[in-house]
């Protein structure tokens, strides 16, 4: 009587589900990351214009747009503000958690001076405020973090670039 020797061992379905389980987390990580890379800039507004005296604040708010099934963290945005082609200044925010399929809005925070500006800014403002828009432009980068069972991934930093006219309210 000969006795049969099972087609896998004990071992072999141990490494089976092993590699399985690796395989699978690897396609799961590749999806985010393709995600991840399709996040993009759907829209600019101006929330702010302040000047007092010499001081400038001004707040532009992005829409970002986050394809993926799964909420995304951009670790840092940057970006530098153009109003009617002329540079207004730059920044950078902390942390910000995109919302899965969907749009979340970004305030960006400008401090400058009239001074720093240069006097050609204030006609273009006062022009852009008699007419009820102005032509806004946002370049930078979005730095993004992947999670992935508690690991926390370097993701990748994608370029941007918006320009749009955008209607002065209030």
């Amino acid at each position: 009587m000969s006795v049969e020797k099972p087609l896998l061992t004990r071992r072999s379905k141990i490494i089976l589900a092993a590699l399985m389980i690796v395989a699978v987390l690897a396609g799961y990580l590749g999806y985010l990351y393709r995600s991840a890379r399709s996040v993009s800039v759907e829209g600019i507004s101006i929330e702010e214009i302040r000047v007092s005296g010499v001081k400038v604040h001004m707040r532009v708010g992005l829409k970002l747009f986050n394809p993926a099934i799964q909420g995304l963290e951009a670790d840092r945005i940057k970006y530098k503000v153009y109003l009617e082609n002329i540079y207004i200044g730059s920044g950078e925010t902390g942390p910000v958690n995109l919302k899965p399929r969907g749009l979340t809005n970004v305030s960006l925070p400008l401090n400058s001076s009239v001074i720093t500006l240069g006097l050609k800014v204030l006609p273009v403002l006062a022009s852009a405020i008699s007419r009820g828009e102005i032509r806004v432009k946002v370049t930078g980068t979005i730095k993004l973090k992947i999670r992935v069972m508690g690991l926390e991934l370097r993701g990748p930093e994608l370029p941007y670039l918006i320009s749009e006219t955008v209607k002065l309210t209030g």
